[in-house]
């Protein structure tokens, strides 16, 4: 099989010594996710050293007539030679930047599910995993909010609010609430809820106590810079990280500088997928003014110009910015990236999520427990749809079949052919 973006950045070999590294952010708005004039966040990081970093923006600084005190990239991106000055920095440091993209609505959608699903399923949330069920359950949140329809985003701004708050008070009002018909799938998701407030209510508990860190939970920089540093610990033997001065990631900074002289590199499965995780710090996260660091504001410049690129018309990349680009989106991070064919009901697996979604909001309705014997009424229920699939069902492409693996899947499922039905051919 073809390598992935991650297989590739992983058999690099692991450059020895100390590494500096620069971090910055554009589309930052906090723990409000549902802010529609900003609908991207993007972290970006840069490995380059400080007297680099300051000779190359004097050098573009003169080439391009531009001042040699610090400019924002929001300003530069506005204007053809402010992105001419941007197109020539990120040619200069993409091949050692990686950036992390997510798209707030699904972002949000993804939160819904680890904080409203997740701790009522943490008893067997491996298997729930395992079947993908939260991807199902976000994506088909994600398409409500982006059709805007009015029941999930009056529920999801509750949500919202609640998780920010920690209050109690706020989670029940959100769970009081009476939204959607019967055939909505908020009604599903509130049904589900609704049956087990303690279980969430723990959670909150668990946000009070972590102190400040806990009033971010539905803020994206923390996660966003794990990932990052975790992609540079796989090409850098030691990282010393510079950022420009986050709230945030001041308040959330333990985990990351538990990697301070200690290599934590390390494999994680998630679900279907084994990821590498961990890197090594030579000192905590230092918080710096950006004025003062160039290294920060190249990480300006590529979180920017990817945001500024990624909202060209109708959700696409801008033509004229990716192949600047092309060498960071390569290996770009997407944590929380819609799906939509997760929620295509032609194909097996998002039948079977369905009638798994149906079962679990039966057992709410009725009060019982909603893991009891789960993971038998999936299989029977999988061993159901064999004996019998729906007519409209996805129908697997045989091998007979001559495809591109790069071309569109003939099933229809709006996938390449190489992941979809053509997997490990």
């Amino acid at each position: 099989m073809t390598p992935t973006p991650d297989d590739k950045a992983a058999a690099r070999p692991l450059k020895s010594g100390v590494h500096t590294v620069f971090c910055d952010e554009s589309g930052f708005t906090g723990s409000n996710l549902l802010d529609r004039s900003q609908p991207i966040f993007v972290y970006s990081a840069v490995a380059i050293e400080p007297a680099e970093a300051s000779e190359l923006l004097t050098t573009l600084h003169r080439k391009f007539g531009l001042p040699g005190t610090e400019m924002k990239a929001s300003e530069l991106v506005r204007t053809p030679a402010g992105r001419e000055f941007l197109s020539a920095v990120i040619r200069q440091v993409s091949d050692r930047s990686v950036v992390s993209v997510h798209d707030k609505t699904f972002a949000i959608a993804a939160k819904f599910f680890e904080y409203v699903f997740e701790p009522i399923l943490s008893d067997n949330s491996g298997f729930f995993y395992s079947i993908g069920f939260h991807k199902f359950v976000s994506n088909l949140l994600y398409v409500a909010l982006a059709t805007k329809t009015a029941s999930a985003e009056i529920a999801v701004a509750a949500f919202q609010n609640f998780i920010n708050t920690r209050r109690s008070a706020d989670l029940h009002a959100f769970l009081a609430m009476d939204i959607g018909g019967v055939a909505d799938p908020w009604r599903i998701l509130s049904d589900f809820a609704k049956a087990y407030p303690e279980k969430i209510d723990a959670e909150l508990t668990t946000l009070r106590s972590i102190g400040a860190a806990g009033r971010w939970a539905l803020e994206l920089s923390s996660t966003s810079m794990m990932q990052l540093l975790s992609v540079l610990g796989r090409r850098y033997e030691k990282l010393n990280v510079y950022c420009d001065e986050s709230q945030p990631l001041r308040d959330g900074a333990g985990l990351i500088n538990a990697s301070v002289g200690v290599d934590t590199r390390a494999e994680l499965t998630i679900g279907r997928k084994t990821v590498d995780i961990g890197f090594c710090l030579t000192q905590p996260i230092q918080h710096v003014d950006s004025k003062l660091h160039p290294g920060i504001q190249i990480a300006d410049c590529i979180a920017t110009t990817v945001n500024w690129a990624l909202r060209g018309a109708d959700g696409g990349m801008r033509p004229e910015a990716r192949a600047d680009l092309r060498p960071i989106l390569d290996i770009t991070i997407y944590p929380l990236k819609a799906e939509p064919e997760l929620i295509d009901f032609r194909q097996k697996d998002v039948a079977l999520n369905t009638l798994l979604l149906l079962e679990l909001q039966e057992r709410a309705k009725e009060g019982r427990d909603p893991l009891e014997g789960i993971v038998e009424t999936y299989y029977r229920l999988r061993e159901a749809y064999d004996r019998n699939p729906p007519a409209f069902s996805r129908k697997p492409i045989t091998t007979a079949v001559k495809v591109g693996r790069n071309a569109l899947c003939p099933c229809d499922s709006g996938r390449k052919y190489k992941r979809c039905c053509g997997v490990g051919s």
